[in-house]
Order: structure tokens, then sequence, then C-alpha cells
């Protein structure tokens, strides 16, 4: 079976945030960020090499198999700011 290939990673978010060129894009990602961890009531971890993601949950997928995933992500690549917001009916967010 395939392994996701999106994978939570020791990266610092914060190097993250400052590595990005344009001034606009690194203030409203760091203030998007600051927003969503208040929000989740929990940290940011870097996942990929450009997912800024919060408030990990276990989900289960219909093969049997379980794996992390996050309810609240921010994609900072290339010319745009990506937010996901997924919503969630159990577990309990442990990012």
């Amino acid at each position: 079976m395939a392994e996701i290939k999106t994978q939570r990673n020791k990266r610092s978010v914060d190097a993250f945030l400052k590595s990005i060129p344009d001034e606009q894009k690194r203030n409203d990602a760091s203030t998007i960020v600051d927003i969503m961890r208040k929000a989740t009531k929990s940290e940011p971890a870097m996942w990929g090499t450009a997912i800024v993601a919060l408030a990990r949950i276990t989900i289960s997928m219909p093969a049997g198999r379980e794996g992390d995933w996050f309810l609240t992500r921010l994609l900072a690549a290339q010319a745009n700011l990506t937010l996901y917001i997924m919503g969630a009916s159990s577990g309990t967010p442990n990012c």
C-alpha cells in the first residue's frame, strides 16, 4: 500500500516563515499561523517543505490503516497562501 507522501518533519516553522521572500506574504503567513495557534490551542509543525500544520489527529482509512493528519494547515508555496480547514467529528488534536 502506498505511503502518504506529505510527512511531518523536524524543520523549524519559524525558520520557514522567515524564509518567505515576499515581505507581505511573510507577514500574512505569520499572522495566520498565530491565529491558527490560538484557534486550535496547538503548536504548529512542518509537514513537507511548505506546509505549516496544526491540530494533528489520527484518521482511520477505509482499508483499515491509520495515519496522522491535521485539522488546519497553511500552504505557503509559490505565489499564494492557501488555508485548509478540516472538520472532525472525533479525535483529540495532538500536534
